[in-house]
């Protein structure tokens, strides 16, 4: 049984483990995502950078100003590439910070459900002889503490 799942049978715990359970997502599929995109961003610029090439060897063979508007018209491209290179990568490391984060609210949100279920442990074991109705209400003021 997981942590939230223990908690939600403790008296208040219904609450803390609804929320504990809105900390949810696979920081892995995130970096995963986030490793396409910048693969897609290194392919993105090196396409640009082959269409460029064919653009210079056009230009080196054809002469004038139909030549020169062909060779403007296609730099819109390369710059195209780059920007849509560095927009990938840009939101493949917010996706990388996503995930970060994720795992870090995912700790947390662990830690706090296993110290709660110890200081639950502790209390049963230091008052062995309380009747349920006490051992509840303390149980279930430690929860809200945790809310």
């Amino acid at each position: 049984m997981s942590a939230p799942e223990a908690i939600n049978g403790l008296p208040n715990g219904p609450t803390l483990a609804a929320l504990a359970a809105q900390v949810t997502g696979d920081p892995g599929a995130i970096r995963g995502i986030a490793k396409r995109w910048r693969a897609a961003a290194g392919k993105v610029l090196a396409r640009s950078g082959e269409l460029g090439g064919a653009v210079t060897t056009v230009d080196l063979a054809w002469e004038g100003s139909s030549a020169d508007a062909f060779v403007r018209y296609m730099s819109d491209y390369g710059r195209a590439g780059q920007d849509l290179h560095d927009a990938l990568t840009s939101c493949a490391d917010a996706l990388d910070a996503a995930a970060g984060v994720l795992e870090s609210s995912q700790r947390q949100v662990d830690g706090i459900c296993d110290r709660l279920l110890t200081r639950v442990e502790d209390h049963k074991t230091a008052n062995p002889d309380a009747e349920q109705a006490d051992l509840d209400a303390a149980i279930g003021r430690m929860v809200n503490e945790e809310i």
